[in-house]
């Protein structure tokens, strides 16, 4: 059971973020605007940053230095560990759960909020985890279809690497846009989200990634609906 909080009280915090690719850790892409969001909740919550961990690797990766750091020095320092969002710690739902269940120290995710209980903590990362899951299966499932209308993948002749580079990443750009149109599709099925900006709410909520593994906005959905349009498979808005 997570500890109780009491939302009023000023507390002490360790941030961590994380990303998924060396590009971002090293461009700071994704890594500061999780900094922002944490560092807005300790401004909203007059808590106090005691400590900063960022780390780069995969969200299925379990080997994780820096968040180990992270806790280590949470337990030191009787502070609290501040993610912005539990994907951001791990989309295996039983690595969160045993994070929560066996460290000594208090978990938070932005998202969330600091009234979260353990439950809905578990809840989203099982939601991150099969999103994970589904995008995989969907990536390789759209890869087979357009195989099978006679796209070819690769670029095996060299002295058309820079044509068949760019055709290469239209096909990974096919095929992560049906990937993804089946979250698209359940969230607009809801009926209560009519916006470009609600849609990529919903969709950054659920630990969906863009093509390039960063978070949408507008103009990202509003992309993403044109390119639907494109393959001949258009969501009504």
């Amino acid at each position: 059971m997570a500890p109780s909080i009491n939302p009023n009280q000023p507390r002490k915090f360790i941030s961590y973020t994380r990303v998924s690719t060396t590009e971002q850790g090293s461009s700071g892409l994704g890594l500061a605007a999780q900094w922002a969001s944490i560092q807005k909740f300790g401004i909203d919550h007059k808590w106090f940053c005691v400590g900063r961990f960022e780390e780069v690797a995969s969200g299925a990766d379990n080997n994780r230095p820096q968040l180990m750091q992270a806790i280590q020095a949470a337990k030191f320092l009787g502070a609290v560990l501040v993610v912005s969002k539990v994907d951001r710690v791990s989309r295996r739902l039983s690595y969160v759960a045993s994070l929560i269940d066996s460290a000594e120290v208090e978990l938070i995710a932005v998202d969330l909020g600091v009234s979260c209980s353990s439950f809905e903590l578990n809840l989203m990362a099982l939601i991150a985890e099969r999103e994970r899951q589904m995008i995989s299966i969907r990536t390789r499932e759209a890869l087979a279809v357009l195989k099978a209308r006679g796209v070819k993948l690769g670029t095996p002749n060299p002295e058309k690497f820079a044509a068949a580079g760019r055709a290469s990443i239209q096909t990974k750009t096919d095929a992560f846009h049906l990937s993804v149109r089946p979250a698209f599709e359940e969230i607009m099925n809801i009926g209560c989200v009519y916006t470009l900006s609600g849609i990529a709410d919903c969709l950054n909520s659920r630990g969906i990634k863009t093509r390039r593994g960063g978070v949408w906005f507008a103009s990202s959905v509003s992309n993403a609906f044109k390119r639907f349009e494109a393959l001949g498979q258009p969501l009504a808005r």
